[in-house]
This record gives structure tokens, C-alpha cells and sequence, in this order.
């Protein structure tokens, strides 16, 4: 996820009127593998109106 990819998830979400975005991992499986192992999915609820200069946004992007 990079800051263009972002960019357009909030676009988005304008369009539709969200103030949230759900994340998910898909491999390894959510559910042969998350779910079996922790007892919950690996999902992230994110507020749309997350930018760069958040702290917790660099975290989610890794940098």
C-alpha cells in the first residue's frame, strides 16, 4: 500500500459516502490459517481520513 494507492481509497470512499475502509491479508488464508491459529481474522478497520503525516499511517505502510 503506498500513498498513491491511498490517495484513491479516499476518493473513493467520498464517492460512497464511508468513513471506513476494511483491510484484509489473503495469503496465508484468513481462514485455514488466521482464524485456525488466533481465533479471529486478520482484518484492519481504517478511518478514511488517515494521511501521511499520521505516525499510524507509516506504520501501516511499512515505512
Amino acid at each position: 500500500m503506498d500513498e498513491d494507492f491511498w490517495s484513491t481509497i479516499q476518493q473513493l470512499s467520498k464517492e460512497t459516502k464511508d468513513d471506513y475502509v476494511l483491510t484484509a491479508v489473503l495469503d496465508p488464508n484468513p481462514v485455514e490459517y488466521f482464524y485456525k491459529e488466533f481465533n479471529y481474522y486478520n482484518w484492519m478497520k481504517l478511518p478514511v481520513h488517515l494521511s501521511p503525516e499520521f505516525d499510524s499511517f507509516e506504520a501501516i505502510l511499512g515505512k
